[in-house]
């Protein structure tokens, strides 16, 4: 079964000092940063978080995760650097309940910066980076046909809900904004003019990285 930890780094909406937690141990950037604009928050000085993880979100080379993290922590402290984001896909993930009497779920995760992750119910997961690049076109295409659903979906007000029902698909747009998402049955989901492009695009991508060696995720 995949981990319900390694599983919430993945929509990149985790508390900033949890995040920050994550690469305690890490001094590569921009886990340094992270830990400063945690501590600056625990300090009461919420301005300078705010302008660290401004700069974090304009960083070019780091992974799209921690900008979604950046953004995220913006939004935490209600800093007014978050007004200023616009309704841009960052990531997208597509989420499908196991088939059958198994359980979990089927998880593809695609991110701007060109990375894509396959983690199946069973905890297995594959990565493009294994690629080398080779999948640059599919994970474009699964990027293009998430585009041009986002205009049509508004941000979630709530918490992140669980996994989706059984029998459901869940199509997750992560943007600077927060999570957008959409859910209803694969049939409904598959018909869909919009959403069809994006299911076929994503099962494409899954079975190139299905041929991939796959690694366990506890």
């Amino acid at each position: 079964m995949l981990s319900s930890a390694f599983y919430d780094t993945l929509f990149g909406d985790l508390p900033l000092v949890d995040w920050a937690r994550q690469g305690e141990k890490l001094d590569t950037a921009p886990w340094p940063a992270f830990r400063e604009a945690a501590a600056l928050q625990a300090a009461g000085e919420q301005a300078k978080a705010c302008r660290l993880l401004r700069g974090l979100t304009r960083e070019e080379g780091i992974e799209t995760r921690h900008v979604l993290q950046a953004w995220n922590g913006l939004r935490e402290l209600n800093c007014p650097e978050a007004r200023e984001a616009e309704k841009s896909l960052l990531g997208v993930l597509i989420e499908a309940s196991a088939e059958g009497l198994e359980q979990g779920h089927d998880i593809l995760a695609v991110y701007v910066d060109g990375t894509a992750l396959y983690l199946d119910h069973t905890g297995a997961v594959t990565s493009s980076v294994q690629a080398e690049g080779s999948l640059d076109e599919e994970i474009a295409a699964v990027l293009d046909a998430a585009g041009k659903i986002l205009p049509q979906i508004g941000p979630w007000q709530g918490k992140r809900l669980p996994a989706p029902n059984k029998g459901n698909v869940r199509i997750d747009l992560l943007t600077p904004i927060g999570l957008c998402f959409g859910e209803g049955p694969f049939a409904a989901i598959a018909r869909d003019p919009v959403a069809e492009p994006l299911v076929k695009a994503g099962a494409l991508l899954v079975q190139r990285l299905s041929r991939l060696p796959a690694a366990t995720v506890n």
